[in-house]
């Protein structure tokens, strides 16, 4: 037990957590708790799309077409890498300090 208290006491002085109802934010985000997270769900679900429609599209055309699962793995393949791209660009964002979208930047100038 002592080593859990341990590292959440280490946990708690990085700033990687907090104790249940307090609020760290460390992005200069002025927004709502529940609208950050609605907006982080928001992207989860995209990256989400992103990945599974291309794959489902290239299931379609496969029964239309009559081919096995050719374009099923086609579609699977540019989903997964399309999720990945945008995975890679929200953490490069992120960790630049910023977490809203460049439509909602591009409203405060």
């Amino acid at each position: 037990m002592p080593r859990l208290t341990v590292f959440w006491s280490r946990c708690w002085h990085l700033g990687i957590c907090s104790p249940a109802g307090s609020h760290v934010n460390h992005d200069s985000d002025d927004r709502e708790s529940h609208a950050i997270a609605y907006h982080w769900a928001s992207r989860v679900m995209t990256i989400c799309l992103e990945m599974v429609v291309p794959g489902l599209l290239g299931y379609f055309a496969d029964q239309k077409l009559g081919t096995r699962f050719v374009f099923t793995l086609i579609g699977f393949s540019v989903g997964l890498v399309l999720g990945v791209v945008h995975l890679l660009r929200i953490t490069d964002k992120t960790a630049a300090g910023g977490s809203k979208s460049t439509a909602e930047e591009e409203q405060e100038r």
